[in-house]
């Protein structure tokens, strides 16, 4: 009996860690595609200049595009938390910025509230500086940016 309780709890324990991932994958598939900053609010003030970026999901790819100027990088999500986990990793100046936030997808429309660019990893992988806090909530304080998608 305690055999088969212990391959009952090994086994729930397997099914629930795959959760995460695979609801981070459904979740990936719906970010597919190309998003276009509606609005971006940074420090409280509007940022008109961001406005017209583009970000492209791809797998775990991300590109933005704004004011003529390109960035690739990563992104990792978890929709399991509430509200919704979002890091995007992009390459700066030789080292690799990343920034934590949260995310709101709804339909065509999707909303970041991002803090970043505050922890910096060098090329072995040696953090720099200290890893940004995650933003609790949709904060124009800090940056929010709301993207719609791009029709085809």
């Amino acid at each position: 009996m305690k055999a088969q309780f212990g391959l009952v709890l090994l086994a729930t324990t397997l099914v629930a860690a795959d959760k995460p991932d695979e609801a981070a994958k459904k979740e990936k598939e719906k970010l597919e595609g190309t998003w276009v900053a509606e609005s971006v609010t940074v420090k409280g003030k509007s940022n008109d200049k961001l406005k017209g970026a583009t970000f492209n999901f791809a797998g775990d790819k991300v590109k933005m595009e704004f004011d003529g100027k390109k960035q690739e990088g990563t992104y990792a999500i978890d929709p399991t938390k509430s509200p919704k986990h979002i890091d995007l990793t992009f390459e700066r100046d030789g080292r690799k910025d990343l920034d934590r936030g949260i995310y709101q997808l709804d339909g065509d429309t999707l909303k970041l509230c991002m803090r970043g660019g505050s922890r910096k990893v060098d090329r072995e992988g040696k953090v720099e500086e200290k890893l940004p806090d995650r933003p609790e909530k949709f904060d124009p304080d800090i940056s929010l940016i709301t993207l719609k998608r791009e029709k085809k």
